[in-house]
């Protein structure tokens, strides 16, 4: 069974920053970092199959996305919440 929390937030992150120029990108970067903050590096992974996907329908190069992807996702592993 799949909630489809991710896809919902997306939106969310779509409808804030979709309508400037390279919105898909800053949603993307965004929603990795906040993700990976939440979680683990394995998030780099779940992201990427739902992202990916969405960046080359918006004619962004495969490069690119695959490297905004890692980047922000990877990013987000530095922001760990306190332990304490």
């Amino acid at each position: 069974m799949e909630g489809g929390a991710s896809t919902r937030l997306l939106r969310v992150y779509n409808a804030f920053f979709g309508w400037m120029p390279g919105g898909l990108a800053i949603t993307t970067a965004v929603g990795c970092a906040i993700f990976t903050w939440a979680g683990s590096g394995v998030t780099i992974v779940s992201m990427g199959g739902l992202l990916l996907p969405m960046l080359m329908k918006a004619r962004y190069s495969e490069r690119f996305s695959i490297g905004l992807i890692n980047a922000r996702a990877r990013s987000g592993c530095c922001f760990r919440p306190a332990s304490r």
